[in-house]
């Protein structure tokens, strides 16, 4: 393959100092910027075999850009990039034609993948289907990493007909992640027909069905002569019929128990979306709340939930995940009567378990406050930059009580917090612990 010249536009230096040396080492030429306006240029003024977009550059989004490249009438190859992986992102990439899809830490031996593939000659851009024109109130809420495969599984399955399979642990959103599958889908046109897997006896598709959608809920729940039909009918003339299905558990798993087909698994396998369990997404619990909040009161504003109410809910381990959240929800919006949230109106399980994780919000809070007056006080004084003395104040503090704990060994303090011995005692030095312990 000769070599080609592709446009990285990357605001962060490191990183675009390695994506233009990975480009170097396979034998390509690379032209780095790190803004979008000065990308914009270089796209006008250069011939480029390929690029790569980051999302959050600093004077506007990546994504803009690539709407930009695609006005004009370039169907050059784009990677998007980006550090903050959304459903929205992943959805908008796929509708500007993005050719791939990668998140933040990149992996350099699969991006060095992505890229080889971009520049091949026979690459096909992805068609898109146009942008909705119907809101609907069906979305994917949550930011956590572990949904950032689901959001380009969703953002994939938008832009086909394939077969798909959503799997998950009850409760996790599987049947609204197919159905938002094919609010954004390029065929969304047609009337979705949706079944219960273990009420179908048998497969025979419907002349009305032509040109719309079906989803099996549960594909597990299938009889074996049902298993057998749908996948010869999926090996032939599928075609005028879109088809998604939900199911618990790992499919491979569910092949060698027997409950599921080998050759229907394989049908659905490309299509495949893996749902993660509410207990891997604490961090989206406070946005799931707000939400379920929002949705759910009785009048006046979203009610406020206490800090020890959220920490009680975030570490929660959630056997019955999203769902679970929104019935719990409901019952603390009830009990407080429109108020703030707080323990006491969570369910009595939550309380129980939940004394010393109140005392630590209410530490941890109590902190912040302390932290902000001094701050504010710091400030009054003086506008120079405190943070590196608020670092060191907090670090004498915090030195000097843990010494007091462990005896004041520093060997046993280094093993604890997993540091040289030599560097403790450098850290020691500089608060001066040798003339201030007790």
């Amino acid at each position: 393959m000769s070599a080609k010249s592709i446009l990285i536009i990357e605001d962060e230096h490191a990183l675009g100092s390695a994506l233009s040396l990975l480009v170097t080492r396979m034998g390509h030429r690379a032209e780095l910027v790190a803004s979008a306006e000065a990308g914009w240029k270089a796209f006008e003024s250069g011939a480029y075999s390929a690029a790569v977009i980051d999302i959050g550059l600093p004077d506007q989004s990546g994504l803009e850009i690539l709407e930009k490249i695609r006005g004009a009438g370039s169907n050059m190859p784009v990677l998007i990039v980006t550090a903050h992986a959304t459903l929205e992102h992943a959805l908008e990439s796929q509708k500007q034609r993005a050719t791939a899809y990668m998140n933040k830490p990149l992996d350099m031996e699969e991006l060095k993948v992505q890229l080889g593939a971009l520049l091949e000659p026979t690459m096909a851009v992805v068609k898109t289907c146009d942008e909705a024109t119907e809101t609907d109130p069906i979305s994917l809420i949550g930011a956590a990493p572990c949904l950032r495969d689901v959001f380009i599984g969703i953002a994939r399955a938008t832009t086909g007909d394939f077969p798909v399979l959503v799997s998950g642990p009850s409760g996790s959103g599987k049947s609204l992640t197919a159905r938002l599958i094919l609010k954004h889908a390029a065929q969304a046109s047609g009337v979705v027909h949706e079944f219960e897997g273990a009420a179908l006896d048998s497969w025979e598709p419907q002349p009305e069905w032509d040109g719309g959608s079906v989803i099996i809920d549960d594909l597990t729940a299938l009889i074996p002569a049902v298993q057998s039909s749908i996948s010869e009918w999926l090996h032939s003339d599928a075609d005028s019929v879109r088809i998604l299905a939900t199911m618990a558990g790992d499919p491979s798993e569910a092949v060698e128990a027997g409950t599921l087909r080998e050759d229907l698994y394989f049908a659905f396998k490309p299509g495949w979306i893996s749902m993660p369990p509410l207990s891997e997404r604490s961090s989206d619990i406070p946005v799931l709340c707000h939400f379920f909040a929002g949705i759910s009161k009785r009048e006046g504003d979203v009610p406020e939930i206490t800090t020890g109410a959220m920490t009680a809910l975030q570490s929660h381990d959630w056997p019955g995940n999203v769902r679970e959240l929104k019935h719990v929800l409901d019952y603390a919006i009830s009990m407080s009567k429109g108020g703030p949230i707080f323990l006491s109106h969570l369910p009595e399980s939550f309380r129980l378990a939940s004394p010393i994780m109140e005392a630590n919000a209410r530490l941890g809070t109590e902190l912040e406050l302390a932290i902000q007056r001094w701050v504010d006080q710091e400030l009054q004084t003086s506008e120079e930059v405190i943070y590196d003395k608020l670092l060191q104040r907090l670090e004498k503090e915090l030195l000097q009580h843990l010494m007091q704990h462990f005896e004041e060994k520093p060997t046993r303090l280094a093993e604890a917090l997993k540091i040289h011995r030599g560097t403790l005692r450098q850290k020691l030095q500089r608060i001066d612990w040798e003339r201030t312990k007790s």
